[in-house]
């Protein structure tokens, strides 16, 4: 790829892997990419890739989305405020596999603090996730 062969345009390249994966990325791992790539510090720039694969990998497991989603599901019945940090990783870990659609919704009723609206969304998003 680009980064191994030190490209000067790797840059560009991670920005447009910034906004096309920035809801399944970790965003500090995506930041330090391009500040390396930027610096043409390619050697560490590889090994950031790496990590952010890696963490791809694991973030993205049926299992862990379940588990995530139980966790809000917890935190929504106690009508948690903290709920919404909790959309906002979900988001952020694994926004790509679920319905963007139901997952904005449902972080405006969480941030709304509309939990029961949140909790029929959460409902949703799970059964589609069961069927995936």
């Amino acid at each position: 790829g680009m980064i191994e062969e030190m490209d000067p345009d790797a840059e560009e390249k991670v920005g447009e892997i910034s906004s096309q994966m920035a809801g399944q990325v970790d965003q500090q791992l995506l930041r330090k990419l391009a500040q390396q790539v930027g610096g043409f510090e390619f050697d560490e720039a590889a090994e950031t890739l790496s990590a952010l694969r890696a963490s791809l990998d694991k973030s993205a497991g049926p299992e862990a989305i379940k588990q995530l989603l139980d966790e809000l599901a917890v935190m929504i019945e106690e009508m948690d405020p903290d709920a919404e940090d909790k959309v906002e990783e979900i988001s952020n870990r694994v926004g790509a596999q679920l319905d963007s659609q139901l997952l904005r919704q449902l972080a405006q009723q969480v941030g709304g603090f509309e939990f029961d609206e949140a909790a029929e969304t959460l409902e949703k998003i799970r059964a589609d996730i069961d069927l995936a």
